[in-house]
């Protein structure tokens, strides 16, 4: 990733040449979203007064000084953490908009109990997933969910097999059982989620077979 260096008519300010370009840039978009993220910011460092936060907005440099004040972190360190905040939020918008998307193909033929199911079934798989990344970097939930969009769009399944799609790598990736699955999702879907698996841990195994045999 490029270092962002500041032009000679700013040196007299906080050097930021530590910072990457993107986050030296995300500071427009900080105090823009300053209302929505003073909350965020409130719980990750409880010990800021509300009012304290408040005064601070329009003035990014303020923001972290406030806080680097009161948690015994650089400054540096500081806008790291907001920036992970930013990362967070937007990431989330992302799976949001993902999520509507998968509702609107079959929105039409769904009703109420359906969508009912599906949101639990999509809360649950964001959670269970929440600390997983693809080799790309992306939060690993967006790709349960464009399984969920095929089997949806493609393939024209009911919302008993959407939500086995979203919940397909759960059981096998992540810290949910089969007993935890079962126990909010019931039997059926539990054994199509543990079907999915099964066909999943063959097709790893077949992978690592070729894979062995072409070394």
């Amino acid at each position: 990733m490029e270092t962002y260096h500041p032009p000679k008519e700013v040196e007299n300010k906080e050097d930021n040449s530590n910072l990457p370009e993107r986050e030296v840039l995300s500071e427009k978009w900080l105090l823009e979203k300053i209302d929505s993220l003073i909350p965020l910011i409130k719980e990750k460092w409880p010990n800021i007064a509300q009012q304290t936060l408040e005064a601070t907005k329009g003035s990014i440099d303020d923001l972290v000084e406030v806080i680097a004040s009161h948690s015994g972190t650089s400054a540096i360190g500081i806008k790291r953490q907001l920036f992970e905040i930013i990362d967070s939020i937007k990431e989330n918008s992302l799976i949001a908009k993902e999520y509507k998307e998968l509702l609107k193909i079959s929105y039409q033929s769904l009703s109420r109990e359906d969508r009912k199911l599906i949101r639990l079934a999509f809360n649950t798989s964001v959670d269970a997933h929440k600390n997983q990344r693809r080799k790309s970097g992306e939060p690993y939930v967006f790709h349960p969910i464009a399984v969920a969009k095929i089997v949806a769009s493609k393939i024209g399944l009911d919302a008993t097999c959407i939500a086995a799609a979203l919940l397909h790598d759960v059981i096998e990736d992540t810290e949910y059982s089969e007993k935890t699955i079962k126990d909010i999702f019931g039997r059926k879907i539990t054994k199509i989620v543990v079907g999915l698996t099964k066909i999943s841990k063959l097709s790893k195994e077949e992978n690592v077979s070729l894979q062995a045999e072409n070394f």
